[in-house]
């Protein structure tokens, strides 16, 4: 038998302590992640939801006035990698 066997622990979320489980259907570790080396749960996850919508929103009309001023100028926002580049 390869891999890990059904129930065996991966981890612990690293807000909520919570157990994270191979082969679990419970949402805890149903959708847990790991993020730069630390076990996120399902449930924190989705706890995070609301403020992660409004950072999103925050940074949109943050974006839109930086581009505006930067197009002033002769240049633009590059979405992708957040640089500036001359306007064609």
């Amino acid at each position: 038998m390869r891999g890990l066997q059904e129930g065996a622990i991966l981890g612990k979320c690293l807000f909520c302590s919570a157990k994270i489980k191979e082969g679990s259907s419970h949402l805890t570790s149903k959708h847990a992640k790991i993020t730069y080396g630390k076990w996120l749960c399902g449930i924190c996850l989705i706890s995070m939801k609301d403020v992660v919508d409004e950072v999103s929103l925050d940074w949109k009309e943050e974006h839109k006035v930086l581009d505006k001023k930067a197009r002033k100028n002769g240049f633009k926002i590059n979405v992708i990698t957040g640089k500036l580049e001359v306007v064609d």
